[in-house]
């Protein structure tokens, strides 16, 4: 995957720009978590991931780096599409770091009329998101973490699914704005 192409870039420029010159909305009304910026975060944990599962093999490779880039990256996108739906940032918080929780929101919202998974990734996701909910990816732990054989069925997967989903996502970068949902009420 690239990035973004001419006409898709240019829009996302063009409202970035938007949102950065808006002076007749207060900051509390404007989306500080807009569906666009999931999906970029998605995007650009997806494109770190490439990098380090692509480069050549180091002497002693510790591959939860590699699933922690591409576990964060489908939960972003998962998450961008959810925030593109509706949901409120305190929702998508209730949903944390469970990627099979946020896969089962995100059907039930139709995420399918954009992506469709393979059999492969669920069952690779369902085996990554035991330790990535935990936290286990991100902190070296001794013993035993069960992983899928290889990285590269959730990585291609993680892949299809930003490209998937960045159109909605830029479209839906206003979903929030002028609405009690574009911040955090606490």
């Amino acid at each position: 995957m690239t990035h973004p192409s001419g006409g898709e870039y240019e829009t996302l420029l063009r409202v970035v720009k938007q949102r950065a010159k808006m002076t007749s909305m207060p900051m509390k009304k404007m989306d500080k978590t807009p569906s666009a910026a999931l999906w970029s975060t998605a995007y650009d944990f997806y494109q770190a991931a490439l990098l380090v599962v692509k480069s050549e093999p180091r002497w002693l490779r510790y591959q939860m780096v590699d699933y922690y880039l591409i576990c964060h990256s489908i939960e972003s996108a998962l998450k961008g599409f959810l925030r593109g739906k509706g949901y409120t940032i305190p929702k998508l918080v209730k949903i944390g770091h469970d990627l099979e929780k946020a896969l089962k929101h995100a059907r039930a919202e139709g995420i399918e009329a954009h992506h469709q998974f393979s059999k492969d990734f669920l069952n690779d996701l369902a085996i990554a998101n035991f330790s990535y909910k935990n936290k286990d990816f991100e902190y070296l732990l001794a013993g035993v973490v069960r992983l899928p054989k290889t990285p590269e069925v959730l990585l291609n997967g993680a892949g299809m699914l930003v490209a998937s989903l960045q159109k909605f996502c830029i479209d839906k970068i206003h979903e929030h704005d002028g609405k009690e949902s574009a911040h955090d009420p606490k």
